[in-house]
Formats: C-alpha cells, sequence, structure tokens
C-alpha cells in the first residue's frame, strides 16, 4: 500500500476547523503595511477594485487577474421547480459570480499547505489532546 502524504494526513474537517478568515480590515492593514500607502489609501483602492470588478460581471464581461484567476457572471437558466407542499414553483433566470483559480494559485496555494504541514510535524504536531475526564459521583 502506497505510503500517505502529510496533506492526506491531516483530516479535512481539521484543516477546516483550523481555518481563519482573513476580513476585509485585516486585509487593508496587511496591504498598508507591505506597502507605502495609507490604509485609507489602500481601502479606496480596494474598493474600486471590487466595484469595477462588480459592475464588469453585471455587464456579463469577466475579469482577468493573469496568474490569478478569473472572475465572471454565469447565466442560470429559469426553470421551475417543485417545492414540497407539492406546488410548481417559476424561477427566473439570474447571473451568479463565480471564480476560477488559475493554475499557478492552485498550485502556490498547495505549496503553502504543505510546509505548513512539514513545519507541524517537525515540531511533532504540538501537544497531545489531553484525557478526557470521567466524572464521578461522590458520597
Amino acid at each position: 500500500m502506497p505510503e500517505r502524504t502529510l496533506l492526506e494526513e491531516m483530516s479535512w474537517r481539521a484543516r477546516r476547523n483550523a481555518r481563519k478568515p482573513l476580513h476585509k480590515r485585516q486585509l487593508i492593514a496587511e496591504v498598508a503595511r507591505r506597502t507605502s500607502l495609507t490604509q485609507a489609501q489602500v481601502g479606496e483602492a480596494l474598493d474600486s477594485t471590487l466595484e469595477i470588478i462588480a459592475e464588469t460581471m453585471a455587464a456579463g464581461d469577466c475579469v482577468t487577474l493573469v496568474g490569478f484567476g478569473r472572475f465572471e457572471a454565469n447565466e442560470h437558466q429559469p426553470r421551475t421547480v417543485r417545492g414540497l407542499d407539492g406546488n410548481p414553483y417559476y424561477i427566473e433566470s439570474r447571473l451568479v459570480p463565480s471564480f476560477r483559480p488559475y493554475p499557478s494559485l492552485r498550485r502556490w496555494v498547495q505549496e503553502q499547505v504543505t510546509q505548513q504541514l512539514a513545519i507541524e510535524e517537525s515540531k511533532g504536531g504540538g501537544e497531545p489532546c489531553p484525557e478526557p475526564r470521567v466524572s464521578t459521583p461522590s458520597d
């Protein structure tokens, strides 16, 4: 049987629970820290960028950031569905935003995850889980 990789060893659920979201305010602060711009300037630039991406997708066009990915709006066709009560309901066509990462972004993310797992394993995987406490009736 082939040996499992580090990524396979760490369960999907454990990786998902360990994630920490990067909120917009934190992103702005990090970009400002890495550049010579103020947080106000970075916030204005980010807001403008997101607005342009949204307007372009609403117009039916796509935005491609080479090496990162492609933002586009896909049209979902109108359809009729049957509800829980058995009655049919009509759903109109609509544009749904989507993002397709470039293969280079996928590879970079995969490399980062592999490096983090290797670092965690070299540290010994952290402290072992403590034994569960068992409550006993005291008389």
